[in-house]
């Protein structure tokens, strides 16, 4: 309970309630999952597994943050999380703490980090990462004779995108139709060389 006091409020108000309910609910659930499947002889008691879950979700968060153990030794939370897992592990396959139900904790690990990837793959910006990167191929647009010079080498689609929109406004209008912020965003596709004939 000390440690759902000390890691769980941080990572409540990172999360939001409901998030971080379903954050200690997975962890629980996959801590006694693993333990009965690896270890079905060690009590499942407490909530060990959620409590888990919960201290790497703060790590992810706050890799660098100092925990002071017995508020004496400090120690960054990454690597008490990576100190705790190596125990875990050893005591799991040793039984120096016999009873105790170590894969709970380290299932507690594996299902705080699945939410949390989970968490990464759906969230707004993730989704428009993907948006951005999976935005429809434009073909390329032969130029005529007096808009050459213009460079869309590298260009990502959703920009070459307004590119070709002020070209078909330019072949329809004019340049002069063009408004000022139009301009000014095409020019950053012209080389300096040609920008004279551009703008004349």
């Amino acid at each position: 309970m000390m440690g759902l006091w000390f890691f769980g409020p941080r990572v409540e108000v990172r999360l939001g309630s409901t998030r971080f309910a379903q954050l200690y609910l997975v962890a629980g659930i996959t801590g006694a999952l693993l333990s009965s499947a690896l270890a079905p002889q060690a009590a499942l008691v407490g909530a060990s597994a959620a409590i888990f879950g919960v201290m790497l979700a703060f790590a992810s968060f706050w890799p660098h943050e100092k925990i002071f153990i017995w508020g004496v030794f400090p120690i960054e939370a990454r690597w008490l999380v990576v100190l705790s897992t190596l125990f875990a592990l050893y005591a799991s396959r040793t039984g120096i703490e016999a009873g105790v139900a170590h894969y709970a904790h380290l299932g507690g690990y594996a299902g705080a980090w699945l939410f949390l990837r989970w968490l990464d793959a759906t969230s707004d910006a993730r989704r428009f990462q993907r948006k951005m990167h999976e935005a429809p191929k434009i073909p390329e647009r032969k130029l005529a004779d007096g808009m050459r010079g213009l460079n869309l080498e590298g260009v990502h689609e959703l920009s070459r995108a307004e590119v070709n929109r002020i070209l078909d406004k330019i072949g329809a209008q004019g340049m002069a139709s063009l408004t000022p912020q139009e301009r000014t965003f095409l020019m950053n596709f012209v080389p300096p060389d040609d920008r004279k004939r551009w703008t004349s």
